[in-house]
């Protein structure tokens, strides 16, 4: 069953609408979305702005959107999905226009009609009969409905001067909804619980490819929370290592982007790496320049910071100083190291996300669970195993100097989605640009996950 427009709305469909301007308001922020909507198939489809698909949720999670995003890409260019697209693109295109027929007759009426009651204006009505009788009750394909949330989720987002999302800007908002502040921010929670909710069910499809992943699988969904805000959430660490096992297997690039700062001066490196042919590692591209520009990539913005007494490091060296560790093990170390879970509630096992199982399985040594998963000893080693796995993955990023308080080599801020020449457009841009502080990091990725909006 596929979702309805009435899933964006920051009203429930039995919201009673007792007068007109109600009515008008509801109808205006149906035109808002509609109008969205277009552009969303529009800037994904044909102008291929994926960059502007990087939405803002405030969990763990980028890592899972941007994957997400990559596979839609893919999928899109097929040329049977086109013509599909372009079908949607011509029913919302008559669907707004609709609504603004709808909106200026409705004007018009109670112009008219200022101090006279009019039954169809001012009788209380509820929000989806109204809509209903509107003919404004309609489908969202499952792909359109992460783009349309996910570009507004980018549209509205607050980022600082390396462009990472670090809040929403609902003042914004409200003033192109129309509405006030406080139902800006009921759409923008109902739109991050919506892809929270979406992320996760595309992991739960990502293990499906891997039939000799479903021990893990089964372990890491009973480590599936929900926070008080709605938002589901998963551990960072196990998400992102199926996601770079996939990515593996789908021959999918990654680009790193490198901000190295020294005492004096600051420069940036561009990496491109693509699948081994025997699919077990990451390897080099020898020029970048020489790549398909066009292709599309899961991008990866992090910093190096250097000591002081460090004046310079010649790029050949961080180079190979950065493939002798590997890209995987990189990016694993980075995640392991990383709190598994953003919100302040969470907080007690956002280290070791393993604890709240254990603590689950002694306290009951009747745990029940719908898939089973700790009704034998191999489930509870393997438990253990992957456990074992995230410790020693956090003790290789402090060796290699892949965490925020020492980032050596390299330290992840954000992961997204974008092509190859849309990167490369901003290559000197950053040469001399003053890289993040220690203590800007720190607001980027505690204050940004930990705050809910």
């Amino acid at each position: 069953m596929m979702p309805t427009n009435l899933l964006l709305l920051p009203y429930e469909p039995q919201t009673l609408l007792v007068n007109k301007k109600e009515k008008l308001r509801l109808l205006m922020i149906i035109q808002f979305f509609i109008k969205t909507i277009i552009e969303t198939i529009d800037l994904f489809y044909f102008k291929k702005e994926y960059n502007k698909f990087d939405p803002h949720l405030g969990d763990t999670l980028c890592q899972v959107r941007a994957y997400q995003t990559l596979l839609l890409i893919n999928q899109a260019n097929k040329s049977e999905n086109i013509l599909v697209v372009n079908d949607e693109l011509h029913e919302f295109r008559v669907l707004y226009h609709l609504i603004s027929n709808n909106i200026t007759n409705f004007k018009q009426l109670i112009d008219n009609n200022a101090s006279k009651y009019i039954k169809e204006l001012d009788m209380s009505e509820k929000l989806y009969d109204f809509l209903n009788r509107q003919k404004l009750v309609f489908d969202i394909t499952e792909n359109t409905f992460f783009l349309v949330q996910s570009y507004l989720l980018t549209s509205f987002s607050i980022k600082n001067e390396e462009n990472i999302s670090l809040a929403i800007n609902y003042k914004e908002l409200s003033l192109c909804l129309g509405v006030g502040q406080t139902s800006a921010r009921k759409v923008v929670r109902q739109m991050q619980n919506n892809l929270s909710f979406m992320s996760c069910n595309f992991v739960k499809q990502l293990f499906s490819d891997y039939s000799a992943e479903k021990g893990r699988s089964s372990i890491l969904f009973l480590l599936k929370l929900t926070d008080h805000q709605g938002r589901q959430v998963l551990p960072c660490y196990e998400t992102t290592r199926i996601i770079i096992n996939h990515a593996l297997k789908r021959q999918s690039p990654i680009l790193i982007v490198i901000h190295r700062k020294f005492l004096s001066k600051s420069d940036v490196i561009y990496l491109l790496f693509t699948p081994h042919a025997n699919k077990d590692g990451f390897e080099m591209h020898k020029n970048i320049d020489q790549a398909n520009q066009e292709q599309s990539c899961i991008v990866i913005h992090g910093i190096t910071t250097y000591d002081h007494q460090i004046e310079y490091e010649f790029q050949e060296d961080f180079i190979q100083r950065f493939q002798q560790i590997g890209l995987k093990n990189i990016i694993l170390a980075n995640m392991a190291k990383h709190p598994q879970y953003s919100a302040k509630e969470f907080e007690s096992i956002s280290q070791n996300p393993f604890s709240l199982l254990f603590t689950k399985i002694c306290s009951n040594l009747n745990f029940s669970i719908k898939n089973n998963a700790f009704q034998s000893d191999f489930s509870l080693a393997l438990a253990q195993e992957m456990e074992n796995e995230l410790i020693e993955m956090k003790s290789k990023a402090e060796h290699i100097g892949c965490y925020i308080e020492e980032s050596s080599l390299f330290f992840i801020q954000h992961v997204f989605c974008d092509t190859i020449k849309n990167q490369l457009i901003n290559k000197n841009t950053y040469v001399g640009k003053r890289p993040l502080k220690v203590k800007e990091i720190n607001y980027t990725l505690k204050d940004q996950l930990n705050t809910y909006n």
